[in-house]
Order: structure tokens, then sequence, then C-alpha cells
């Protein structure tokens, strides 16, 4: 079966603010976007996020795949789903190859969504770059506080009969007196912080210690509240985002892919067109995009890579043009119903 390695170079465009949660990465200010430095450094936008949305539309396709093979059942049991949709092996079954072997999936004859993203400790064919916005294009977003139902409309006290104003009101209470407590320690912590920066080893342990039992005294705080713990005018922390509007420089890579191969990295593009989202806060209609990659692919002996179509996200659907893009689709149409997608190989 002739194999190629195909080029996506292209974009994907922030329809609105994208964000993602990375650890490590909140600040006094908010949640920041990850950088190639310090905080100074330009942002981008990571290629997990990207990687991860395109693994779980190319997951659908072959549930799709599946359930058109057997009636409309499915069956693919827990194990099989984490494999294909995360590349987790949580029975601890698979057969993992040396790493660098980038036939290895195929030797152990596995399904094309294998072949292409992997799995723990095995390489894969899909080779998915950051985003890279241009400079300036990022914000913070978000910010401010929850607010009380009951304050924000009083009409709706007149829901409530004397007995259940009463329990309100000691809420209120108890939720002020301790958020004032809490605050104070919270200030004591930070202060802490900033001197375990200059501190020696054994200054340190004493200082880390002390933010130990400021953090014990927090709990112990809420915990002495007869009921709402958490604080429900709790502040809404901001994020950094990529602002609405951004074009994003970006590429991908399949490497030494079959054409079915090739048809579900297409297929999987379709999915992620009817459902554009990328990242978090999606309950703030984060993470919406489009896409357009021109595809190519370098022969064997040519001077410069040759263009063999083009593929687009869009709010009005998927694009493709090309008739190398368009067999490939089909051949994993053709292919699909007869695929054994799933745990293959076990120890």
């Amino acid at each position: 079966m002739k194999k190629q390695t195909y080029i996506f170079d292209g974009s994907i465009s922030a329809l609105s603010p994208l964000t993602v949660v990375i650890k490590g990465a909140s600040t006094m200010a908010g949640h920041r976007l990850p950088r190639n430095g310090g905080m100074d450094a330009p942002a981008y936008w990571p290629a997990t996020t990207i990687r991860g949305a395109i693994r779980h539309m190319a997951h659908r396709a072959v549930v799709e795949a599946v359930k058109e093979a057997n009636g409309g059942a499915i069956p693919l049991d827990l194990a099989d789903h984490f494999l294909l949709a995360q590349g987790v092996d949580i029975e601890n079954a698979t057969v993992s190859p040396g790493a660098g072997d980038i036939n290895a999936l195929e030797q152990l004859g596995l399904d094309p969504l294998l072949s292409l993203f992997g799995y723990w400790g095995v390489p894969s064919k899909a080779c998915i770059g950051n985003a890279f916005p241009p400079a300036g294009s990022t914000g913070m977003f978000g910010g401010g506080a929850r607010t009380i139902m009951f304050e924000r409309n009083t009409e709706l006290l007149e829901l409530l009969d004397q007995e259940q104003k009463d329990r309100l009101e000691n809420i209120l209470v108890e939720q002020s007196e301790a958020s004032v407590d809490i605050q104070e320690l919270k200030n004591k912590k930070k202060e802490l912080t900033k001197k375990a920066k200059t501190a020696t080893k054994e200054e340190k342990e004493e200082l880390y210690k002390q933010m130990n039992a400021i953090d014990e005294a927090i709990v112990s705080r809420k915990d002495k509240k007869t009921e709402a713990k958490e604080s429900i005018r709790r502040p809404i922390d901001q994020y950094e985002a990529v602002a609405a509007g951004t074009e994003m420089s970006h590429r991908m890579d399949i490497k030494g892919a079959t054409q079915v191969e090739l048809g579900l990295f297409l297929a999987a593009l379709a999915e992620l067109a009817r459902d554009p989202f990328m990242g978090g806060h999606r309950n703030h209609d984060c993470g919406r995009i489009e896409a357009r990659w021109t595809v190519k692919t370098w022969p064997a002996g040519a001077l410069a890579p040759i263009e063999v179509g083009s593929v687009e996200i869009t709010p009005n659907g998927f694009i493709m043009t090309g008739d190398m893009l368009n067999s490939a689709y089909n051949a994993w149409l053709e292919a699909r119903t007869n695929i054994r997608f799933g745990k293959p190989v076990t120890k």
C-alpha cells in the first residue's frame, strides 16, 4: 500500500477568544497562556490542545464507523474508548514497541486512528504543531465576581417564607465575616511567599511550614460556617486569551500515511467543522475557530513540495479540494466498516 507524507500548511483563526488551562500558569493577574520563555515572551496556542481536539474528532468518526458496521451497536468497551480517544491503556494490555519505530503500529496490526495518533509510549504519524498568533493579539478576559440572585433582584425574596429569609440572612453574615478572615490569612501567605524567594534553604523550610499552617487555617475557617462553606460571591478569575479575529500560522505533517490514514485524518477535520471548538471556557463561548490549510506532498526526487489540495473549516461547512484528498476520503469511507478498532494486541 503506497504511503506518502502530507504537509498541512495554513492557519487557525479565532472566531471567539481562545484560552487554555496550563498547569502552573496562574498569576496574581489571572491565568496566562503558555509561552516559550518568561511572561514577557509572546504567547502561543499549544499543539497539545489542537492535537487533542482533532484526535477526539477522529474518535467520533471511528464510533460512527463501528456503529455502521454493527447495525447501530458499538462493540467497544471502556478500555477501547480510552485507548482510541486519549491514547491511554487503562488495562495495561497493549504491547509497546521500541520508541522511534514509525512502523511499529502497523507491525502490530493496529487501526488507522492509533497509527495516526499513537498511544502512551508509542510514536504516531501525525505531527501537529503549535499555532502562533501575531504579537499583541492576546488580552485578559473574564473577571468580576458572582452576584447573589436575591440581591440582584429583590423581588425574588417574595418567594421565601420568613424562616428561609432568616436562613439567607445568616448565610450572608457568615459569608461576610469569613471573607474578611480568609482574606487576612491569604495576605499573610502572600507575604511569606515573597520572603521564600530570597530565603535560605533552612529559612524556606520554616516558611513553608507557616504557609501550610495558613492553608489549614483557611480550611478550618470555611468549616466553621454552618452552610455554604465556599464563598457565594466567589471572585471570577481573569484568563488570558487569543483575541477574536486573530489569525495564527499553523502546520501539521502526516508522515508515511496510507490513503485510509489520510482519509481518517480528513474525516476528523470534517467532524471538527461540525463542532469547531478548542480549549477552555466554552461556557463563555470561547474556543470557536475556523481554519484553512494547503496540503502538499514532497515526492522522492522532486526539488520542491507539490500542492495536492486544500481543506477549510468554516462556519458554513467543511471544504475540501483536490483529487488526491477526495480519493483518500473515499478510501476511508470504503474501508472503515472492515477495520477492527481498539485493543488489537495483548501481552
